[in-house]
Protein backbone atom coordinates (compact mmCIF):
# COMPACT_ATOMS: atom_id res chain seq x y z
CA UNK A 1 0.00 0.00 0.00
CA UNK A 2 1.07 3.35 -0.73
CA UNK A 3 1.43 4.86 2.76
CA UNK A 4 1.38 9.05 3.24
CA UNK A 5 4.26 8.91 5.44
CA UNK A 6 6.63 7.09 3.89
CA UNK A 7 6.00 10.04 0.81
CA UNK A 8 6.90 12.32 3.84
CA UNK A 9 10.10 11.54 4.93
CA UNK A 10 12.09 13.30 1.58
CA UNK A 11 10.77 16.52 2.33
CA UNK A 12 10.28 19.32 5.03
CA UNK A 13 7.77 21.65 2.46
CA UNK A 14 5.59 17.91 2.29
CA UNK A 15 5.48 17.59 6.13
CA UNK A 16 4.14 21.24 6.32
CA UNK A 17 1.82 20.73 3.39
CA UNK A 18 0.66 17.12 5.18
CA UNK A 19 -0.25 19.06 8.08
CA UNK A 20 -1.75 22.18 6.38
CA UNK A 21 -4.03 19.48 4.12
CA UNK A 22 -5.16 17.39 7.42
CA UNK A 23 -6.55 20.44 9.25
CA UNK A 24 -8.16 22.21 5.38
CA UNK A 25 -9.44 18.49 5.28
CA UNK A 26 -10.93 18.31 8.91
CA UNK A 27 -12.23 21.66 8.70
CA UNK A 28 -13.90 21.77 5.32
CA UNK A 29 -16.13 18.56 6.74
CA UNK A 30 -17.10 21.32 9.54
CA UNK A 31 -17.53 24.04 6.96
CA UNK A 32 -19.66 21.70 4.58
CA UNK A 33 -22.16 20.88 7.88
CA UNK A 34 -22.64 24.42 8.68
CA UNK A 35 -23.53 25.61 4.93
CA UNK A 36 -25.56 22.43 4.78
CA UNK A 37 -27.89 23.69 7.50
CA UNK A 38 -28.95 26.43 5.21
CA UNK A 39 -30.68 23.79 2.85
CA UNK A 40 -31.88 21.35 5.10
CA UNK A 41 -33.70 23.75 7.81
CA UNK A 42 -36.40 25.36 7.05
CA UNK A 43 -36.05 29.29 7.11
CA UNK A 44 -38.90 29.70 10.03
CA UNK A 45 -36.40 27.46 12.19
CA UNK A 46 -32.99 28.28 10.69
CA UNK A 47 -30.82 30.33 12.96
CA UNK A 48 -27.81 32.12 11.32
CA UNK A 49 -24.84 31.60 13.64
CA UNK A 50 -21.27 32.76 12.72
CA UNK A 51 -18.75 30.82 10.78
CA UNK A 52 -16.86 28.34 12.76
CA UNK A 53 -13.12 28.27 13.03
CA UNK A 54 -11.77 25.21 10.03
CA UNK A 55 -9.30 23.85 12.67
CA UNK A 56 -11.68 23.69 15.78
CA UNK A 57 -12.82 20.68 13.52
CA UNK A 58 -9.17 18.96 13.76
CA UNK A 59 -9.33 16.19 15.99
CA UNK A 60 -5.89 15.14 17.17
CA UNK A 61 -6.52 11.54 18.18
CA UNK A 62 -7.00 11.32 14.23
CA UNK A 63 -3.89 12.60 13.29
CA UNK A 64 -1.82 9.51 13.47
CA UNK A 65 -4.32 7.84 10.92
CA UNK A 66 -3.83 10.79 9.01
CA UNK A 67 0.11 10.53 9.20
CA UNK A 68 0.00 6.64 7.63
CA UNK A 69 -3.06 6.53 5.54
CA UNK A 70 -4.17 10.18 4.08
CA UNK A 71 -7.41 9.81 5.51
CA UNK A 72 -9.25 10.04 9.28
CA UNK A 73 -12.11 11.76 10.67
CA UNK A 74 -13.30 15.20 12.06
CA UNK A 75 -15.03 16.73 15.02
CA UNK A 76 -18.75 17.20 13.67
CA UNK A 77 -20.19 20.99 13.38
CA UNK A 78 -22.45 21.36 16.35
CA UNK A 79 -25.10 24.09 16.41
CA UNK A 80 -26.11 26.04 19.83
CA UNK A 81 -29.51 24.80 19.10
CA UNK A 82 -30.13 20.89 16.67
CA UNK A 83 -32.55 22.26 14.32
CA UNK A 84 -32.32 18.88 12.90
CA UNK A 85 -33.64 17.00 15.99
CA UNK A 86 -37.04 15.71 14.74
CA UNK A 87 -35.55 14.53 11.21
CA UNK A 88 -33.86 11.87 11.18
CA UNK A 89 -33.18 11.70 7.60
CA UNK A 90 -32.09 15.18 7.38
CA UNK A 91 -30.20 15.07 10.19
CA UNK A 92 -28.23 11.89 7.82
CA UNK A 93 -27.57 14.08 5.61
CA UNK A 94 -25.84 16.54 7.52
CA UNK A 95 -23.32 14.40 8.33
CA UNK A 96 -22.98 12.92 4.62
CA UNK A 97 -22.17 17.06 4.15
CA UNK A 98 -18.72 16.42 5.93
CA UNK A 99 -17.25 14.01 2.77
CA UNK A 100 -19.37 15.85 0.34
CA UNK A 101 -17.08 19.03 1.37
CA UNK A 102 -13.99 17.05 0.98
CA UNK A 103 -14.72 15.96 -2.93
CA UNK A 104 -15.47 20.32 -3.37
CA UNK A 105 -12.27 20.87 -2.05
CA UNK A 106 -10.50 18.52 -4.22
CA UNK A 107 -11.88 19.46 -7.14
CA UNK A 108 -10.98 22.89 -6.12
CA UNK A 109 -7.78 22.04 -5.65
CA UNK A 110 -7.27 20.07 -8.82
CA UNK A 111 -8.49 22.66 -10.62
CA UNK A 112 -5.31 24.77 -9.60
CA UNK A 113 -3.20 21.50 -10.20
CA UNK A 114 -4.15 21.13 -13.42
CA UNK A 115 -4.27 24.63 -14.95
CA UNK A 116 -1.85 26.69 -12.78
CA UNK A 117 0.62 25.05 -10.92
CA UNK A 118 1.55 21.07 -10.53
CA UNK A 119 3.19 20.65 -7.41
CA UNK A 120 3.91 18.28 -4.91
CA UNK A 121 2.40 20.07 -2.20
CA UNK A 122 -0.86 20.69 -4.40
CA UNK A 123 -1.30 16.75 -5.33
CA UNK A 124 -0.47 16.19 -1.18
CA UNK A 125 -3.98 18.13 -0.30
CA UNK A 126 -5.93 16.85 -3.43
CA UNK A 127 -4.97 13.46 -2.25
CA UNK A 128 -5.35 13.54 1.30
CA UNK A 129 -9.18 15.04 1.06
CA UNK A 130 -9.90 11.74 -2.02
CA UNK A 131 -8.96 9.44 0.98
CA UNK A 132 -10.84 11.20 3.68
CA UNK A 133 -13.82 11.54 1.26
CA UNK A 134 -13.74 8.08 0.64
CA UNK A 135 -13.12 6.68 4.27
CA UNK A 136 -16.13 9.14 5.46
CA UNK A 137 -18.60 7.84 2.59
CA UNK A 138 -18.00 4.29 3.16
CA UNK A 139 -16.90 2.89 6.60
CA UNK A 140 -20.65 2.57 8.11
CA UNK A 141 -19.15 3.09 11.78
CA UNK A 142 -19.01 6.28 14.21
CA UNK A 143 -16.37 8.17 13.74
CA UNK A 144 -16.85 8.56 10.13
CA UNK A 145 -19.74 10.08 8.55
CA UNK A 146 -21.05 7.54 7.11
CA UNK A 147 -21.42 5.40 10.05
CA UNK A 148 -22.99 8.79 12.25
CA UNK A 149 -25.55 9.17 9.44
CA UNK A 150 -26.81 5.40 9.45
CA UNK A 151 -26.93 5.66 13.70
CA UNK A 152 -28.78 8.51 13.14
CA UNK A 153 -31.21 7.36 10.34
CA UNK A 154 -31.93 4.06 12.24
CA UNK A 155 -32.56 5.72 15.62
CA UNK A 156 -29.68 3.73 17.02
CA UNK A 157 -27.75 4.68 20.10
CA UNK A 158 -24.01 4.18 20.35
CA UNK A 159 -21.98 4.93 22.74
CA UNK A 160 -19.20 7.10 23.09
CA UNK A 161 -16.80 4.28 24.65
CA UNK A 162 -17.23 2.11 21.65
CA UNK A 163 -16.65 5.29 19.10
CA UNK A 164 -13.18 5.38 21.07
CA UNK A 165 -12.89 1.43 20.87
CA UNK A 166 -13.37 2.09 17.07
CA UNK A 167 -11.10 5.16 17.00
CA UNK A 168 -8.23 3.03 18.80
CA UNK A 169 -8.89 -0.26 16.63
CA UNK A 170 -8.42 1.60 13.33
CA UNK A 171 -5.43 3.34 14.59
CA UNK A 172 -3.46 0.24 16.03
CA UNK A 173 -4.48 -1.69 12.54
CA UNK A 174 -2.81 0.82 10.55
CA UNK A 175 0.31 1.15 12.88
CA UNK A 176 0.69 -2.95 12.71
CA UNK A 177 -0.42 -3.54 8.88
CA UNK A 178 2.35 -0.54 8.68
CA UNK A 179 5.03 -1.98 10.45
CA UNK A 180 4.62 -5.31 9.10
CA UNK A 181 4.04 -4.13 5.61
CA UNK A 182 0.64 -6.33 5.33
CA UNK A 183 -2.17 -5.43 3.21
CA UNK A 184 -5.02 -6.01 5.14
CA UNK A 185 -8.95 -4.73 4.95
CA UNK A 186 -10.23 -1.92 4.92
CA UNK A 187 -7.21 0.25 4.42
CA UNK A 188 -6.07 -1.76 0.58
CA UNK A 189 -9.82 -0.91 -0.15
CA UNK A 190 -9.69 2.86 0.36
CA UNK A 191 -6.55 3.31 -0.98
CA UNK A 192 -8.11 1.87 -4.45
CA UNK A 193 -11.15 3.55 -3.89
CA UNK A 194 -9.61 7.20 -3.11
CA UNK A 195 -7.08 6.60 -5.96
CA UNK A 196 -10.11 6.35 -8.19
CA UNK A 197 -11.12 9.73 -7.12
CA UNK A 198 -7.70 10.87 -7.24
CA UNK A 199 -7.41 9.83 -11.08
CA UNK A 200 -10.88 11.53 -12.24
CA UNK A 201 -9.57 14.54 -10.79
CA UNK A 202 -6.23 14.99 -12.19
CA UNK A 203 -5.91 12.65 -14.68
Amino acid sequence: MNWIVTQLSSSFELWIAWAVSVALASGIQGIAQYFSLMILVPPAKFKKEPLPHPFQFVDIFALPIFLLTGWGWAKTYKPSEDPLADNRFYKSLYYLAAPIGNLALAGIISTLYTTILPSSVFRLAITINCYAAAANLVLPLPPFSLGRGLFILLDLAFPKTMEWIIKAAITLGAIWAFATNSVIFPYDSLYALGNGILHLLIH
